[in-house]
């Protein structure tokens, strides 16, 4: 792929990144220390630029000789990004190179915003109008673009190799592994893959620590929240809510017919096992058709620890699909439901779709990936729960919230 370097030139990039690596332990400790942990390996034979897995830094040797001592420290901070951000497993089935340009857009400007010096020699992803968002709406905005001006995938380029879309060359044929790092990505196995992911969680941590307040980049404090807040399994806040719409309790309630000879009104017992629960499922976005499944499943789970319920299920983009009353004689059925959609996403499309056909549930539940065209829906009309997949910073503006974790 490229020239091979000397063994003399191999020597004089690697002490130019450890070089850099001080820099950044000295005047940008968060970086510095997340970066010194990264293995770095001659990848020259295989590696346009460079890339990361979380625990390797891959270095083409003739692509580092071109760059400045500051372009250096931007590669650093971008691959350190990469870890953060946790960019070798978020992706789900989204397109991987678009989404690892969406990922590269979002890294270089906040990159810039903490002072780094953009690298000029080859062309990068960046875009002033993308500030201040995450990759997953960079991600459906390039989507958008794409598809309404019929643009190509090679529109754009990344910096660095991504190791999700190396590992599906790897298993189509197209590259190799290499124990050595030299003639390909040293390969792993899943279990060393999640080591790595929990090690980096770990390491980001740490280093947060190390540097101290104010200097953690905004976008990784707010990670570094959601982390060490407490916070409820989604499954289990879930079987909560419905809980809490329970009654143990006597109600003043019409009498019935066999009472009325007594010309008394007695207090009756309401049926504390008789649940009424709505789903609505997003089938846009980042929605997969498996997750939906899973979701069922939990969702059916809670639901057999009561005598009686009703569930309403319906699908939803721009539109209502595929509504279907179950009850505890035909929950089986939940297996077989057909998931439809894939158009817009219109959260309201809920709330008119209950108003028309007079449903007001104990309890509405929706499953999504939190990217309303509009509004989020009526906040008076019922309790509503959302389980948001995808992107750990959103939160609805009513109702209670909590993160998808499979």
């Amino acid at each position: 792929m490229s020239d091979t370097p000397t063994e003399a030139q191999v020597q004089e990039q690697f002490e130019r990144i450890t070089m850099a690596r001080v820099r950044l332990l000295l005047n940008k400790s968060f970086f510095g220390n997340l970066a010194t942990r990264l293995q770095v390996i001659d990848a020259t034979q295989w590696c346009p630029t460079a890339g990361t897995d979380g625990k390797h830094l891959y270095i083409n040797i003739n692509f580092c000789k071109d760059l400045d001592d500051d372009e250096i420290l931007f590669l650093l901070g971008h691959e350190v990004f990469h870890c953060v951000y946790d960019h070798f497993t978020r992706r789900d089935d989204r397109d991987p190179h678009l989404f690892n340009v969406a990922a590269d857009f979002v890294i270089n400007l906040q990159l810039e915003d903490e002072g780094f010096k953009l690298i000029r020699k080859v062309p990068i992803c960046h875009d002033y109008k993308y500030r201040g968002m995450i990759t997953e709406e960079v991600y459906d905005m390039l989507k958008q673009e794409q598809e309404e001006n019929g643009e190509g995938q090679d529109k754009y380029s990344t910096l660095d190799e991504h190791m999700d879309a190396m590992e599906e060359a790897v298993q189509n044929g197209s590259a190799q592994t290499d124990p050595t790092g030299k003639a390909g990505p040293v390969p792993m196995s899943d279990d060393e893959r999640n080591k790595i992911k929990d090690e980096l969680k770990e390491a980001v941590l740490q280093a947060a620590e190390n540097a101290g307040a104010g200097q953690v980049p905004a976008g990784i404090s707010r990670i570094i929240k959601e982390w060490t807040d407490p916070q409820l399994d989604w499954k289990e806040l879930l079987n909560a809510q419905i809980q809490s719409c329970l009654k143990d309790d006597f109600s003043w309630m019409r009498p019935s017919r066999k009472n009325q000879a007594t010309n008394a009104i007695l207090p009756g017992m309401t049926n504390a096992e008789r649940v009424d629960v709505a789903v609505c499922v997003d089938t846009s976005g980042s929605v997969t058709e498996q997750m939906v499944r899973d979701f069922f499943g939990e969702v059916r789970g809670i639901l057999d620890q009561f005598q009686d319920f009703s569930l309403k299920l319906w699908c939803f983009d721009g539109a209502i699909h595929n509504y279907v009353e179950m009850t505890p004689e035909t929950i089986d059925s939940i297996e077989d439901y057909d998931v439809q959609g894939g158009g817009g996403t219109d959260f309201m499309a809920n709330w008119d779709f209950m108003k028309e056909n007079d449903i007001i549930p104990q309890q509405l539940v929706m499953f999504t990936d939190g990217y309303p065209w509009g509004e989020w829906g009526d906040p008076e009309y019922c309790d509503a729960l959302f389980v948001v997949h995808g992107n750990e910073n959103i939160k609805a503006p009513f109702g209670v919230t909590v993160n998808y974790k499979r």
